[in-house]
């Protein structure tokens, strides 16, 4: 479970100056999605770049680009927005 005062840490985005993802784990309904979005936001309102994916999301985006030759061209894109 996540305390309350790292929660309110996250939204220093420390994790984003070190290149650093989050992936949240937890039983539905415990506010995965919601914290990822609203950390998407400020760090939206903070000039950064964002992407999310649920893990479902992005499972079959993943085999949907293979499908197609195209997750090279995804991972790059992915990758830029890393570095």
């Amino acid at each position: 479970m996540l305390k309350k005062n790292r929660s309110f840490d996250l939204f220093k985005l420390d994790f984003t100056d070190i290149n650093q993802n989050l992936i949240f784990i937890g039983a539905p309904g415990t506010g995965k999605t919601h914290l990822s979005i609203s950390l998407g936001i400020e760090a939206c309102k903070r000039g950064k770049s964002v992407q999310f994916y649920t893990a479902a999301t992005l499972g079959n985006l993943l085999v949907e680009l293979e499908d197609k030759l195209e997750l090279g061209k995804f991972l790059k894109k992915l990758i830029k927005l890393i570095y």
